[in-house]
């Protein structure tokens, strides 16, 4: 029986012009992720990503501790959905559309409207009832999601039976196999979602029964000591540890 880890990017820049590039703190989160699968001996015999910026940028931060040598296999499939879309679809459905951004940049915490805004916006992507709104709808996001996963698995079949692999992607398509193996209806795909969080893994489990879902979501990599995994990025891990959160982010 084989391993796949799939891997949540880590912390974007949602402040930035372009969102798609890791911000200091996503640039540790995948350091200590790499640190913590050197420091538990895990043996990754593949290593796969989808192909956006952020997904490669984790991978190099992740072999940067971890001590990968070959670059990922980048499967496009399993690169995330047009956020941008999707909250333009709903954007376009009102009155004054300047009324979206002056609810965000007026609000007291303007991640906070942001974020209840855009489930909005996904609430109506996933309702089946606005499907030839968008570019790419729910349905074919899922199934496009697991096809990049059969991808992952026939591949990794390829280098051995039981072989280790990581998954660098994102949130929408973690939430989109998840949903598949546990057979949850769409309304509940993404209480899933909002828990994600940034350089989470989800490990998978495949063999010749198919492929099952063993964990979801693990960030015990970012608690305890955690400046004592990458002593050589103590001080700035240091900073980040010091805060509520520490490492944790969702976004």
């Amino acid at each position: 029986m084989g391993t796949i880890y799939l891997i949540r990017h880590g912390q974007a820049s949602f402040d930035s012009v372009d969102y798609d590039n890791l911000s200091e703190l996503g640039q540790l989160q995948a350091a200590q992720l790499g640190a913590w699968f050197r420091a538990r001996k895990i043996r990754l015999h593949g290593f796969f990503s989808g192909s956006m910026n952020r997904h490669l940028q984790t991978a190099q931060a992740f072999s940067s501790t971890y001590g990968m040598l070959q670059e990922p296999v980048q499967i496009p499939t399993l690169n995330e959905y047009d956020h941008e879309a999707i909250l333009q679809a709903l954007i376009g459905q009102l009155d004054d559309a300047d009324a979206f951004e002056k609810q965000v940049t007026q609000h007291a915490d303007p991640r906070k409207a942001f974020q209840q805004i855009f489930e909005n916006a996904i609430a109506r992507w996933i309702s089946g009832e606005h499907d030839t709104d968008y570019p790419e709808s729910w349905p074919v996001f899922k199934a496009r999601a697991m096809s990049g996963l059969g991808v992952v698995t026939a591949q990794a079949m390829q280098l051995r039976p039981s072989a280790n692999v990581a998954v660098f992607t994102s949130g929408g398509p973690i939430t989109a196999i998840a949903q598949n193996l546990l057979q949850l209806p769409d309304s509940n795909a993404f209480n899933l979602n909002w828990m994600i969080t940034n350089c989470s893994v989800s490990k998978l489990l495949f063999g010749q029964r198919g492929i099952s879902l063993a964990s979801f979501n693990e960030q015990a990599h970012f608690e305890g000591e955690i400046a004592g995994v990458l002593a050589d990025q103590a001080s700035g891990l240091e900073a980040f540890a010091a805060k509520p959160n520490g490492l944790i982010s969702y976004r």
